[in-house]
């Protein structure tokens, strides 16, 4: 990645990180940015206290393992600091770092307008909002299934919501929590974090 937009991400993340943890950060996404999956190994020649990092971002599910779990789910992935291990960026997170690198700010409607545009049979303003409304409305970062409906028709949009969650889970804007899900008999979803950066 250029220096300028380097420094570019840089600015944009210490927004909501320290400095340190910005710069260090912005180097290793950097590198995730220029591949579909960076290895372990790799991390280590950008930053020197990459586990830190690496589970800093982990946490903040803009970089996940490869496998790692039984699921697909988020809360099943395990995180490990091991040779060979395999990590990406989920396509939301992608296009959030990305147009951050270039613009030097993190901003939510222009990252998931850029990650939902895979879908063009959707209306992507809709989801969009949606989406926002519905982050605006939760401070745990976890959802009921039904508040996407409520919000919805709150909003007014004709949406199929089956395949507007299916959408946002292969985004990596949504994650199903298994645990909670299965507890209360509902369907829970972990929104991502980094949706609540700006």
């Amino acid at each position: 990645m250029p220096e300028e937009r380097l420094t570019r991400l840089r600015q944009a993340l210490s927004g909501h990180f320290d400095q340190h943890d910005a710069d260090c950060l912005a180097r290793l996404l950097s590198m995730c940015l220029e591949r579909e999956a960076v290895s372990y190994e790799e991390l280590d020649l950008v930053c020197p206290d990459r586990d830190d990092h690496i589970l800093t971002l982990f946490e903040e599910r803009v970089l996940l393992p490869f496998g790692g779990g039984s699921g697909d789910s988020w809360e099943e992935k395990g995180l490990r600091f091991l040779p060979g291990e395999r990590y990406f960026l989920p396509l939301i997170a992608r296009t959030m770092i990305r147009y951050a690198a270039w613009s030097g700010q993190l901003d939510t409607e222009q990252a998931l307008t850029g990650a939902l545009a895979i879908c063009p049979a959707l209306n992507t303003q809709d989801l969009v909002r949606l989406v926002i409304s519905c982050r605006d409305q939760t401070s745990s970062q976890r959802l009921e299934a039904g508040l996407l409906g409520a919000v919805a028709r709150r909003l007014g949009l004709d949406i199929d919501l089956h395949e507007a969650v299916d959408l946002f889970v292969a985004c990596g804007i949504l994650s199903p929590c298994k645990g909670v899900s299965q507890a209360s008999g509902l369907s829970w979803y972990e929104m991502n974090s980094c949706l609540f950066w700006d």
